[in-house]
């Protein structure tokens, strides 16, 4: 099977009344995101990290509670379906933590379940070095200021160098081929599945701090072609008649009140969870409040069984604001200034908070293809294995593509219709 799916979650912070600062224009490349074979975390960093996958299950969920406020008029044309990148949106967030003042960050990191930003810096610091080592998984990090209005402190960019090996630009957004730079290094991350996300910028943009995510992988064991066949889907609006790929194998498994899971390995350390609910419950409430703890339990309780697995082929094209979604999770939509990055001064400390979200998504036979940005932007304004399990997803799923050390969840993403 391969999946080809890009995300983009896109965060405004529109801030009105700033003071006018110059700055050098600062701009320092760093190494490569260095791999590292092993995952050791001191014991504040396993609760950092336990926060940031909690993260990951409430961000899928916020998007079933909210998904009608997020798609608005689209909601109808999107059949229900949405996708997700906890990873790269966790990241994101973690630099904005780095970057505001103590009410903005206490919010983002209020967000990512924890209290305390050392501890998430080194757990992102290494998470990032693991998964990139093991998952054929490409991480990077930037930001761009605004070198005209900001003055940016020294420990700062050593920090966000050395913490989240980000790429620091100063750059002059009235300055028109900016938008292109900044697209031109978001295509480059995610080779070529991401273009034209920065549409324009303009005097009131203070900063944007960016995180690119690309993998590809294949399975353990492809799905092989000739056995794809046609069946039928039974989804909450309408059947449709869909390419089923069909596999058998010896697979991880697990069933519990609400939900059943097969997981599917890729080559490396990553996988990919099909998640059905049980008979009595409806697939919009299980995205809607699948608990981190139920979440956990499954994939530990999962056992070798020998599974005839169904998977349809399939794809996914969305677009939408997430605005009330990070509000709802405790991001402020208010803040005076970044002053962990020593850059700006707002005068009436008037701040809200847009964003935007944009999914792109095919799967087939023989691997997974993933491609993520996120974008904040500062302007001013054990069973037998002989019981053999019969796993057909034609009807509504959840998917969850992530890291079994870890247990960092790269996407997710729920199917209603095909």
């Amino acid at each position: 099977m391969k999946l080809k799916l890009t995300l983009i979650i896109a965060f405004a912070l529109i801030l009105a009344g700033c003071s006018s600062e110059s700055g050098g224009g600062k701009w320092d490349d760093p190494n490569p995101i260095q791999p590292t074979a092993d995952l050791t975390l001191t014991g504040a960093e396993v609760d950092a990290n336990e926060g940031l996958n909690k993260f990951g299950i409430e961000f899928f969920n916020a998007m079933a509670l909210n998904y009608d406020v997020v798609f608005g008029d689209m909601a109808q044309d999107n059949k229900d379906n949405y996708s997700v990148s906890p990873l790269s949106a966790s990241l994101a967030l973690a630099m904005l933590a780095n970057s505001g003042d103590d009410a903005l960050t206490a919010g983002a990191l209020k967000v990512l379940n924890t209290t305390d930003l050392q501890s998430l810096n080194g757990s992102c610091n290494k998470i990032m070095r693991y998964l990139v080592g093991r998952d054929n998984l490409e991480l990077a990090n930037s930001i761009w200021y605004s070198s005209i209005r900001c003055n940016v402190l020294d420990s700062y960019v050593r920090n966000m160098n050395s913490t989240f090996y980000a790429e620091i630009n100063g750059v002059d957004f009235t300055d028109s081929s900016v938008p292109g730079k900044m697209n031109a290094w978001i295509r480059n991350k995610t080779h070529g599945y991401i273009d034209n996300m920065i549409e324009s910028t303009d005097e009131r943009n203070i900063i944007y701090l960016i995180n690119a995510l690309y993998f590809k992988a294949k399975w353990k064991d492809s799905f092989k072609k000739d056995r794809t066949v046609k069946k039928t889907f039974y989804g909450t609006e309408s059947d449709s008649e869909i390419d089923m790929m069909r596999s058998n194998g010896m697979y991880e498994y697990v069933k519990q009140d609400r939900l059943s899971a097969v997981i599917k390995n890729f080559e490396g350390d990553a996988a990919m969870a099909f998640v059905l609910p049980a008979d009595g419950t409806d697939i919009k409430t299980l995205s809607a409040n699948l608990s981190f703890d139920e979440w956990k339990a499954g994939i530990d309780n999962a056992r070798t069984r020998n599974v005839d697995l169904s998977l349809p082929k399939f794809n996914i094209d969305t677009d939408a604001g997430l605005s009330e979604l990070l509000g709802a999770m405790g991001l402020p939509s208010a803040f005076k200034n970044l002053d962990k990055m020593g850059a700006v001064n707002i005068v009436n400390g008037i701040a809200s908070l847009e964003t935007r979200q944009k999914t792109m998504t095919t799967v087939d036979e023989e691997g997974v293809t993933a491609a993520a940005v996120t974008v904040i932007g500062g302007l001013e304004e054990a069973l037998p294995a002989e019981d053999k399990v019969e796993y057909t997803l034609d009807r509504p799923f959840l998917y969850f593509i992530y890291n079994r050390t870890s247990g960092t969840i790269l996407m997710a993403g729920r199917i209603c219709n095909l």
